[in-house]
């Protein structure tokens, strides 16, 4: 797919979805926002094809952990996470989990 050609929509930030219902991840990470940062880094990094196919790849991991987190235990919703997070981390430094509290 052209780089240019793929747009994405999520959920505002404000909306709250999932963050601190029966389906919230006791990591504190939202996947939301993870595949927010993976959409903004794609809209700059259109010159480089290489980089713009990982960062759709993580985009997508991180949108389908959203979509998929109601049918998932917490236990479960914090593995996939973790997992996700850490390629996460490879490309982009360690993120700052949400405040619990």
């Amino acid at each position: 797919m052209n780089p240019g050609t793929m747009r994405t929509n999520f959920p505002p930030a404000s909306c709250g979805l999932d963050r601190d219902g029966p389906h919230a991840d006791p990591t504190g990470i939202d996947p939301w926002e993870r595949a927010r940062a993976c959409a903004h880094a794609r809209e700059i990094s259109h010159t480089d094809p290489d980089r713009w196919a990982v960062l759709t790849e993580l985009m997508e991991m991180w949108t389908n952990l959203a979509n998929h987190r109601p049918f998932l235990t917490p236990e479960e919703s914090a593995l996939e996470s973790a997992r996700i997070d850490a390629i996460h981390a490879r490309l982009f430094g360690p993120q700052p989990a949400r405040s619990t509290h």
